[in-house]
Order: structure tokens, then sequence, then C-alpha cells
């Protein structure tokens, strides 16, 4: 893993810093410029629509000249 600051090797425990509002992981030698520490969190699944959504989507129709119609 690579320090996101300086592109350095991280040896050991990375470090997770707000640096300028960014959260980063950062080298050792890079944390002292950051402010606070985070966490991070684990992704959320993603919903699926429901069926009923999918199916009325499918069965709209492409009107021609849509838009010279007034």
């Amino acid at each position: 893993m690579r320090c996101e600051v300086c592109g350095r090797e991280i040896r050991g425990q990375p470090f997770r810093r707000i640096i300028e509002g960014a959260r980063m992981t950062v080298c050792a030698q890079c944390a002292r410029f950051g402010t606070a520490d985070w966490t991070p969190s684990r992704p959320q699944p993603r919903r699926r629509r429901p069926r009923n959504e999918v199916e009325a989507a499918e069965s709209l129709e492409l009107v021609e000249g849509y838009g010279e119609r007034g």
C-alpha cells in the first residue's frame, strides 16, 4: 500500500487521517499533516428496484416528433 500524500510504500500500520478535508491513508511521516482520524465504513449493499417499476419503464413508448408538439 502506498501513502496518498508522498507516494512512499507504507511499512507497518497505515494511518487514516483527515488532511484538508480529505480522508486519506498515509504513512507515519505524513500522518502529522492530519487533524483527525477516521475509520472506513463497510460498503452498503445496493438496493434493487422493485420489479413493478422495471416493468413500467419497459412499457413506455417513444413518441415521434414530441418536441414539435405544442
